[in-house]
């Protein structure tokens, strides 16, 4: 499928939600876990993992199971930062991806609320249309 540009950037609509192992435990004592939320995933090819905007993990009331080094996120230190990681359900371009991990961190844009990562992005073969300003991803 191709996709135009926005502002020179590629992004994705994506659906996020709390894991399935945390829907399937909240089943078991009769819970329901939140609506998934509409996301703005912005391709980016240099992230190992996906990033979700930390404000919309809280909207989830997903909870942190750990923590997970970074390097170059936000500054350009060389030492790694620690940040916490969730797990979550992720669908995006009629694919599923069950409780996967991904960071949580404040990132600052508007225009997207999800960094798409390498993790993901292994899983599709995509490519940059820079003399149409499109991207094509299946």
């Amino acid at each position: 499928m191709e996709f135009p540009l926005d502002q020179g950037k590629a992004i994705l609509s994506a659906k996020i939600s709390i894991s399935s192992a945390r829907a399937d435990f909240l089943a078991t004592s009769c819970e329901v876990g939140p609506t998934p939320l509409e996301v703005r995933a912005l391709i980016d090819t240099g992230a190992s993992i996906s990033i979700v905007d930390e404000e919309y993990l809280g909207a989830l009331r997903i909870y942190p199971r750990g923590f997970c080094d970074v390097l170059s996120f936000h500054n350009e230190e060389s030492t790694p930062r620690k940040f916490q990681n969730y797990d979550i359900d992720l669908e995006i371009l009629g694919r599923q991806f069950k409780n996967l991990q991904v960071v949580g961190a404040r990132l600052m844009s508007t225009h997207f609320q999800m960094l798409l990562g390498r993790d993901i992005l292994v899983n599709f073969d995509y490519s940059f249309l820079n003399s149409k300003d499109t991207f094509q991803i299946d």
